[in-house]
């Protein structure tokens, strides 16, 4: 449980380790949050499941939604609500992958910048937030892991210099808030 909460449970960590004393019942109420794998924003308001742990806020959302619209990641340009919705898990609507090198490239990038759980493909294929731009099918983990795997093994595409950019503008602002 603590390699989960270093590595994908900021918010918790931020919230139950900067006092100065942690009690039992903190403990406790931690461990439902991992478990339920519910966010908090602030002290005393908890969000909606969030399946991939994403760390990312308001002011990402427009980045993020710019960087895939520009790419070209899915059929149609994408909204700032519709991009905060597939990170989180609440999507009401499912895309339509224009590019899934492309789709698998961006959520690897934010997973190793730690701003996504590691284990990103399962929960993003059970979001059922992703159709394929070539079947009305839903993509499933093993199209995720395959394309992921068939990407790294192949020269540099043309949009991971714009995905590259974007998470490191968002590790840049990061690092600042913690300094």
């Amino acid at each position: 449980m603590v390699h989960l909460l270093l590595t994908e449970r900021h918010d918790l960590v931020a919230l139950f380790f900067d006092s100065p004393e942690l009690k039992n019942s903190d403990i406790e109420r931690m461990m439902k949050f991992v478990y339920t794998e519910s966010r908090i924003e602030s002290k005393g308001e908890v969000t909606v499941r969030n399946p991939l742990s994403c760390t990312l806020g308001e002011k990402d959302w427009p980045v993020i939604m710019e960087c895939v619209n520009k790419t070209q990641l899915f059929k149609r340009n994408v909204t700032e609500e519709e991009i905060k919705n597939l990170l989180l898990g609440t999507l009401k609507e499912p895309l339509i992958a224009n590019n899934l090198k492309g789709i698998c490239y961006l959520f690897d990038a934010l997973s190793v910048g730690t701003f996504i759980t590691g284990q990103w493909q399962t929960p993003l294929a059970k979001s059922e937030s992703i159709k394929s731009g070539k079947s009305d099918k839903f993509v499933i983990t093993t199209n995720l892991s395959t394309t992921l795997s068939r990407l790294k093994s192949k020269n540099p595409m043309p949009f991971q210099t714009d995905i590259n950019l974007l998470v490191d503008h968002l590790t840049d602002k990061t690092k600042s808030k913690t300094q």
